[in-house]
């Protein structure tokens, strides 16, 4: 059984094999790839969530400088912002107190100034009045202290004025012994008072009432003391007396005469007569001049007329007031001879503080201080003075700002300044609060702040920043870090780094043209990069170290930027009639048509995503199918086409008011094709995207073959239209077109928005013509009206500007001419037509000038009338007459408004040198006028036959005109017995307000009309003999017929140059 058991064992064997290694095979085999499995499944979630983490790592690592940086950035602001606000602060501070400091030392300087000039005349005055006296005394051999002044008040009133004194009075110096004689003198000779009175009347223009004097003797004796307790001479002791002799004013009672003033104030009379010049006594009190040598009404009067003590609480005699005595010398040429008396001048110290500092400051105190223990504080406000009272009662607080100003002039100042009873006055300046919160107003705090504020603002929006910015990166972060989880889950390692180098090494390449795949692309790239700027020249490049071939296919160093686009509808649109129109505009009329037309068109291109390409000229080039492709780019354009043509129609229209007749009469031709363009920026200086292509030729021929309000169109546009459902859109042309390089053409016209289906362009063209003559001719008369209106409106305007300036408004004065007259028009003619003078005034502006609608409803009204007194022939009708009056009208601006250099101008006056270049024309607008006027009307009644063929017609008419000029003179005669008719008043009166201004219109009218007559032989001699009388050698524009002479001239020849 050997082989039964080797095959069992075989069996076994193979059975144990088969079981043990196939079940353990496929047992461990099973385990182990499940095994693998959930590693690499668990491998790959590890790498997924290593690759985020290490996501949030990199992150918070970057995040952590960014926190870093964050610190950083706000520490270095606020360190910034303290020091520019510090700097801010002390900069501006110190500019106020510079301010400050400069403005006080102009202050005081300007007081000083002014106290000088008060000193000054204080002394002048009181010395001169001295020697006055001595001579006077003199030359009227009179004897001291017997002597009386007749004109005393009149010596004593330019003193006052001079030296601004209160009361001036002068006491002579009697001695015991000649007491009695001076009394029976002074009762002898008080006669002085009535003619002292007398002259202080007269001089007083009404102030002073004679009633106010009282009417008595003066006391009989020298006496002193006050009512009962009064005591004659000389019973009161002492052996010298000074009794008040003579007073300025003049007493208002007599009773104050005789009074001993030595007797009162000897300490300081005799400070005078010791020192030999004026000496100055301590403040007195005023209150005994009232009702004696002052009334009170008269003292209030002083105060209120002459002083500035406005805002002060006192009483006018409170104020300080103080006496200066000067000595009066026997000789008035010898200081060192007899004095014989003294003069009396009291002040008041508010004549003084008046004026004293400039107008506008406020808030400075001033302090009248003397050497005799006296104060006095006054505010100073501008020119006004507020007498604060007695003391120094300034603020401590700004005692480093006194400035002391001497108010005294002594001759001999070491000798007389230490005698007793001479008082030194000065003035003690002091700054304030009120002063320095003027001109320190805390505004460099407050600017301070602002810088502050400004800084804390920036710090504001930097966090705001900040929190957006890590708001879009906490996103980002997220994005990425699930991008990168899912990257690092379906990709292997290798794979995936290669795939994240890859997107950053794009990320930092700007895409070029050549890595465009598509045509849209590639268009995209190209011309949305490109069309709106400009092509930079890469001036690195040096040509000359490359081949002559590279650098002629290579010039700019890199390849052109170029595409073809195979769908672009194209548009030519011309304005038709627009160059005859320029020719008679200026510039400025002609770019202001183009501006406007052009920025419309341009605002519909932008709606309706049509591009704009360029202007040539009145052309305007548009394409609708680039940069960015589009399958309706002919429905598009056509639209766009349509709406160009509606909104050109609508302008000219309403610009006609301002560019003149025929404005509205410019149309557009338009041209619309279809197909391929080569579209791309032709580079160079002044580089600009441009299209080539037959489709761009083809589209010039469809506008310069088309008609005017038209819209013409290729067969290739119609077919677009067609096939989008539009056919409805358009109509074929009955004729075919010749295009150069194309030959016969079939092409269509672009129906308005509501088109007449059936009709044929030539029913279309029929229509046309046959309501023009109607409805357009009516519409265009109604809009030549109204030009002609606003522009004589706007000189009527200038008229009565400048009547305002110069005749300050006129009553009308109207002259009585009706028409009729003894001659013809022709009579009337003058060689010189005489212009004002000039005359410099301000006049106002024009456009403020709003006239009565009276008057503008008469022009207008006016300008219908004459305009339905035109015939309807080619060259004498109101349309004819509207471009002569646009013409005059721009000739005339031009001689109105010359090119004058600096040079020419200097420093002269320009309106004066505008009126000497113009001949007076630019002075009288009422000239400018009476010229457009004339213009208006020259041709009224025309039949657009010669003067002879209308003699011949028209015996009647020729016979009335004497056969000359029959034609101009009709026309003269109709339209000025039309604007004499009542229902012109108002614009009558307008144009002219006195009959002389109606006689110089008229001669103005006449001669501008009949110059418009240029076969009259007479007429002609006459004009030449004129121009060869103003251009001849012995002429000149000093003469004012010279002038005259020549402004005529210039005036007819504007009016036949426009004709």
């Amino acid at each position: 059984m050997p082989n039964s058991g080797g095959s069992q064992h075989s069996l076994l064997g193979a059975g144990s094999s088969h079981g043990l290694g196939g079940g353990s095979n496929h047992g461990l085999g099973r385990g182990s790839n499940h095994g693998k499995s959930k590693k690499a499944a668990s491998d790959s979630g590890a790498k997924a969530a290593a690759t985020a983490g290490n996501v949030e790592k990199i992150a918070a690592q970057e995040s952590k400088y960014l926190t870093i940086s964050r610190i950083v950035v706000i520490v270095i602001i606020l360190a910034i912002a303290a020091i520019v606000s510090t700097g801010a602060y002390l900069f501006l501070d110190n500019t106020e107190e510079d301010n400050y400091n400069d403005q006080y030392e102009y202050v005081t300087n300007t007081a000083k100034d002014a106290v000088a000039f008060h000193v000054n005349n204080v002394y002048l005055s009181v010395n001169s009045l001295s020697r006055i006296l001595s001579a006077e005394a003199k030359s009227s051999a009179q004897t001291f202290p017997f002597v009386t002044f007749p004109i005393f008040e009149t010596l004593c009133l330019n003193a006052r004025v001079q030296g601004g004194f209160k009361t001036i009075t002068y006491q002579p110096l009697v001695n015991l012994t000649n007491l009695q004689q001076w009394n029976n003198y002074s009762h002898h000779n008080q006669n002085w008072m009535v003619q002292s009175r007398e002259s202080a009347i007269a001089s007083s223009k009404g102030a002073i009432i004679p009633s106010r004097y009282i009417e008595q003797p003066i006391p009989a004796s020298v006496y002193f003391g006050f009512d009962e307790g009064a005591t004659l001479a000389p019973e009161y002791g002492g052996d010298t007396f000074m009794p008040i002799w003579m007073t300025s004013p003049p007493p208002y009672i007599p009773v104050l005469i005789n009074f001993d003033l030595y007797a009162l104030l000897k300490i300081t009379i005799d400070a005078s007569i010791s020192a030999r010049e004026p000496v100055m006594a301590e403040v007195q009190d005023a209150s005994a001049m009232a009702g004696t040598l002052l009334s009170a009404e008269d003292n209030d009067r002083y105060h209120t007329d002459v002083l500035a003590n406005n805002g002060s609480q006192f009483n006018p005699f409170d104020h300080p007031h103080t006496q200066i005595f000067a000595p009066v010398f026997e000789d008035p040429n010898d200081d060192n001879s007899a004095v014989v008396g003294v003069i009396d001048f009291v002040v008041t110290w508010d004549k003084y503080m008046a004026g004293l500092l400039p107008e506008g400051t406020f808030g400075v105190h001033c302090v009248v201080k003397n050497t005799c223990g006296q104060s006095y504080t006054y505010k100073i406000e501008g020119n006004k003075a507020i007498f604060l009272g007695k003391g120094d009662l300034h603020e401590t607080k700004f005692d480093s700002t006194e400035v002391v100003l001497p108010f005294y002039d002594l001759r001999r100042p070491n000798e007389t300044t230490g005698i007793w009873g001479h008082c030194l006055y000065s003035y003690h300046m002091y700054a304030s609060q009120e002063y320095e919160d003027k001109y320190r107003d805390k505004s460099a705090l407050g600017l301070t702040m602002v810088v502050a504020s400004t800084f804390f603002f920036i710090i504001m929006v930097f966090f705001l920043y900040d929190w957006f910015l890590k708001r879009r990166n906490s996103k980002v972060l997220d994005v990425a870090a699930k991008t990168s989880a899912i990257v690092a889950s379906l990709f292997p390692t290798n794979v995936r780094d290669r795939l994240l180098n890859a997107a950053a090494n794009d990320a930092k390449t700007t895409p070029t043209l050549s890595d465009a795949k598509s045509d849209d692309t590639r268009n995209r790239m190209k011309l949305k990069n490109f069309l709106q700027s400009e092509v930079e020249i890469d001036s690195t490049t040096n040509v000359d170290d490359q081949s002559n071939d590279h650098a002629e296919l290579h010039v700019y160093g890199s390849k052109p930027i170029a595409d073809i686009f195979p769908d672009t509808t194209i548009m030519f649109a011309d304005i038709v009639g627009f160059t005859a129109w320029s020719s008679t505009r200026e510039p400025s009329q002609v770019f202001t048509l183009l501006e406007n037309i052009y920025k419309s068109f341009d605002d519909i291109a932008t709606r309706r995503r049509v591009f704009k390409v360029e202007t040539v000229g009145d052309c305007y080039v548009a394409v609708c199918g680039l940069p960015d492709p589009r399958n309706d780019h002919a429905v598009v354009m056509a639209r766009f086409a349509r709406a160009c043509l509606k909104r050109m129609q609508e302008l000219v229209h309403k610009l006609e008011v301002m560019l003149g007749p025929d404005t509205a009469d410019l149309n557009m031709r338009i041209g619309l094709h279809s197909g391929p363009v080569t579209a791309g920026v032709l580079r160079g200086e002044r580089a600009r995207f441009q299209l080539f292509g037959d489709t761009m030729n083809t589209a010039s021929r469809m506008e310069s073959n088309g008609m005017k309000g038209m819209i013409q169109m290729s067969q290739e546009t119609a077919d677009l239209l067609t096939a989008a459902g539009k056919g409805s859109w358009i109509f074929p042309r009955e004729d075919k077109i010749v295009a150069k390089g194309k030959g016969s053409l079939q092409t269509y016209w672009l129906a308005s928005e509501r088109p007449d289906h059936g009709r044929t362009s030539s029913q279309v063209e029929e229509q046309r013509v046959a309501t023009e003559p109607n409805q357009i001719r009516l519409d265009k008369s109604e809009r030549l009206i109204k030009w002609n209106g606003d522009l004589l409106l706007k000189l009527l305007k200038e008229i009565e500007a400048s009547r305002d300036a110069s005749l300050g408004g006129l009553s009308v004065e109207e002259s009585k001419y009706d028409g009729t007259r003894s001659g013809t028009v022709l009579d009337e003619v003058e060689e010189i037509v005489h212009l004002p003078n000039f005359a410099l005034h301000q006049s106002p502006n024009p456009n403020t000038i709003q006239l009565s609608p009276e008057v503008e409803d008469q022009l207008l009204s006016y300008i219908g009338a004459v305009s339905m007194l035109y015939k309807d022939n080619p060259f004498h009708c109101f349309e004819h007459a509207s471009h002569v009056t646009m013409s005059v009208s721009k000739l005339m601006s031009r001689i109105i408004a010359p090119d004058l250099s600096d040079e020419d101008v200097g420093e002269g006056n320009v309106e004066a040198l505008l009126h000497d270049h113009t001949y007076g024309i630019t002075s009288d607008p009422l000239t400018q006028f009476a010229c457009v006027f004339s213009a208006l009307i020259h041709d009224v009644d025309h039949t657009g036959v010669p003067n002879n063929q209308l003699n011949r017609e028209n015996p009647q008419l020729a016979e009335m005109y004497g056969g000359r000029s029959t034609a101009e003179q009709n026309s003269v005669d109709l339209a000025w017995k039309l604007l004499m008719s009542p229902d012109y008043e108002a614009l009558r009166h307008a144009i002219y307000k006195t009959p002389d201004e109606q006689a110089r219109f008229r001669q103005l009218v006449v001669n501008s009309v009949m110059a418009t007559d240029i076969m009259d032989k007479d007429l002609g001699a006459l004009r030449k003999g004129r121009w060869n009388r103003a251009f001849s050698e012995q002429s000149s524009d000093n003469t004012e017929d010279d002038v005259n002479r020549k402004a005529t001239i210039v005036m007819e020849h504007l009016i036949q140059a426009s004709d």
